[in-house]
Parts: structure tokens; sequence; C-alpha cells
């Protein structure tokens, strides 16, 4: 556990919050579009920095990590914790759509992307 670790569970709420409080939600279909592609980019950027730099990984990525440890490649790793969200949130009555599918199957191939080149540590990617 780490900066990173404690970060990730108090800092990005707050910076969600904040932001919608500063810019609203999107309304327009292209930039809806446009964030839903580019969102799980910019969440396995920025996990490659926290983890890569040794920051500490936050819950998803300590699970993440773990698997890598014993031989899983980041990329499948994350996708099965993704994909079980996905199932927990379903049974518990949420609702998927196109989006959802989208994080799913791209963030962790997103998050062994840019850890390989940001990795200061013994992950193997």
């Amino acid at each position: 556990m780490g900066i990173g670790t404690v970060a990730n569970v108090l800092v990005i709420g707050l910076v969600v919050d904040i932001t919608l409080s500063i810019f609203g939600e999107i309304t327009g279909l292209f930039p809806r579009v446009t964030a839903t592609l580019f969102g799980p980019i910019i969440v396995a950027l920025g996990s490659g920095f926290y983890i890569g730099t040794n920051l500490g990984p936050g819950p998803r990525d300590g699970l993440m990590t773990a698997f890598n440890r014993r031989g899983v490649a980041i990329w499948k790793a994350r996708t099965v914790i993704e994909g079980s969200c996905v199932i927990v949130g379903l049974l518990l009555g949420g609702t998927i759509g196109w989006g959802t599918v989208w994080f799913l199957i791209s963030v962790g191939p997103s998050v062994q992307f840019f850890l390989r080149r940001l990795q200061i540590n013994g992950l193997t990617t």
C-alpha cells in the first residue's frame, strides 16, 4: 500500500464531483461518444502513472497486480476483474450499455499498454 492506494480511494471521487460541478453533465451525442471511447484510455494512463512509479495500486489495481505476480497477464486480470464487477452489478439490479461493454473489453489491454511504457517495477505485462 502506498500514497497511490490512498489517493485512489480518496481523490478520484472528489475529482469527479468537482469536475461535474464545474462542467456539468455531458449532454451532446458527439461529446458523450468521445468521452466514452477515450475514458478507458485515460483511466489506463492514470493507472500506468501511479502503479508504474510504485506509488501503490488502488483496490482493483491491487487485485490485478496480485494476479500478475502469479503469472496472469495484466490485460487478462483486469478484464476478469471488470467482468466480475459487471456481473455483480447486474445481479444487484444494475444495467449495462455499450459504454460498459467498451470499458470492460478495452481497459485491460490499455492498462497493460501504458504499464509497459511507464513501469519502473517488475510487473510482467
